[in-house]
């Protein structure tokens, strides 16, 4: 992620006369990466689009687009579950203090 203090520097690269380019590779980023922060029209044309394409988009395409995104998403969990011992291990802790909290009140 790319903080404000390294935005700044960069408008600064950028108004010293650095090409994108050469930017990009101070930061490791690509050039368009420099390009949406330095250009600030263009980052505002950005969110503009997106926010008009989102409007745009009927109940049913935003379920079945949340539906689409909820799989992946709970297909890289289980992928991690399966291959990460020490996030199994952080997730067997939780359900167990979660299971213990509700078996608590009852």
């Amino acid at each position: 992620m790319i903080t404000k203090q390294e935005v700044t520097a960069m408008k600064d690269m950028r108004e010293d006369g650095m090409t994108m380019r050469e930017i990009g590779e101070v930061f490791g980023v690509s050039r368009a990466t420099i390009c949406y922060h330095v250009n600030d029209e263009t980052k505002r044309k950005r969110i503009q689009k997106t926010t008009e394409a989102m409007r745009r988009r009927s109940p049913e395409e935003k379920r079945a687009r949340y539906k689409k995104y909820k799989s992946k998403m709970i297909a890289y969990q289980n992928k991690r579950y399966r291959d990460d011992p020490e996030y199994r291990k952080k997730k067997q802790e939780y359900a167990r203090e979660y299971y213990r909290r509700n078996n608590e009140n009852r």
